[in-house]
């Protein structure tokens, strides 16, 4: 949502510097601008018509055009507009690999593990090696901890607070639990 704002208010102040000459130094027409800054007064009043300023015409327009795209690029591919954010670029993907490495041991060591290797489960896999040390209740705080976390930081400190419970897992069955970023 902040970076929508900024793009109105970077697209609000580059429709002003266009408007007002600031981003162009080419006329708009071939009539000297310091006639268009100081337009004779007309004998009779006329209407209001639009008016551009003398300096910016379209080498303005297009800068500002050339500056926004610029900017959407870049909030495009670093900032993960229409992508999630960060959530929807590092964090997601983080927490994917985090319960993988669950998933991935449940399908070679739980007998009849029918849920897959898949996203899906991802739940059941946590909540089984959780079974192993902690009660349901401690299980399914610590697993929603780690969903619910929206920033990089959040996941982290969840993903850690879910490693210390399942410390006494990974001793017995020689598993190392990483915390991917």
């Amino acid at each position: 949502m902040n970076v929508l704002i900024a793009l109105l208010l970077a697209g609000g102040a580059g429709w002003y510097l266009w408007r007002t000459g600031a981003l162009g130094t080419l006329p708009s027409s071939s009539v000297d601008p310091k006639l268009l800054m100081n337009p004779p007064k007309p004998p009779v009043p006329t209407a209001p018509t639009t008016q551009t300023s003398g300096f910016g015409g379209s080498g303005g327009l297009i800068g500002g055009l050339i500056a926004g795209a610029g900017f959407l690029t870049y909030a495009i591919v670093n900032l993960g507009l229409f992508r999630g954010g960060e959530e929807g670029v590092k964090t997601n993907p983080a927490r994917d690999r985090f319960f993988q490495q669950f998933i991935s041991w449940c399908a070679a060591n739980v007998p009849g593990w029918s849920y897959g290797t898949g996203s899906s489960a991802q739940q059941p896999a946590a909540a089984t090696v959780l079974s192993y040390v902690v009660d349901g209740n401690r299980a399914n705080t610590l697993i929603t901890n780690v969903y619910l976390a929206r920033t990089l930081e959040d996941y982290t400190a969840a993903a850690k607070a879910m490693a210390a419970a399942l410390q006494p897992w990974a001793d017995r069955y020689g598993v190392r639990i990483e915390i991917p970023t």
